[in-house]
């Protein structure tokens, strides 16, 4: 997990958007990226987001 270019942390599942920032990313494995979106920084984000096309 990245949050303005920096890493936060790491999970081994991608879920609960709501214990992040929006304009969170995640990376996996193999390079593909999601995006915290909506919501704010008190409430956390809505979703997820896929940055790629999976």
């Amino acid at each position: 997990m990245l949050f303005n270019g920096e890493v936060q942390s790491w999970v081994n599942k991608l879920r609960n958007p709501e214990h992040w920032q929006p304009g969170c990313i995640a990376v996996d494995e193999e390079a593909h990226t999601w995006t915290t979106i909506a919501g704010n920084e008190s409430e956390g984000a809505l979703m997820w987001l896929a940055n790629d096309e999976l």
